[in-house]
């Protein structure tokens, strides 16, 4: 009765995610979403990856510095 259980609700939920990741809209807008866009999306992305990695490289470089690394 419990895998009976689980199984439904698993295909339940299942259902429920497909339900409301639905969009209503079947095309894609060209005029809102191209290429020029996109790519400077990615550059911004790109930047803030970098900023990230780089800020917690520096974290890392003091506490390798103050000997607090094991």
């Amino acid at each position: 009765m419990r895998y009976a259980l689980a199984g439904l609700s698993a295909v339940a939920l299942g259902v429920v995610v497909w339900y409301l990741s639905k969009d209503d809209h079947d095309e894609l807008d060209y005029k809102k979403f191209n290429k020029a866009k996109l790519e400077a999306l990615m550059k911004e992305v790109q930047l803030e990856f970098t900023c990230i990695y780089t800020r917690n490289y520096n974290l890392l470089l003091r506490i390798k510095e103050s000997d607090e690394f094991e």
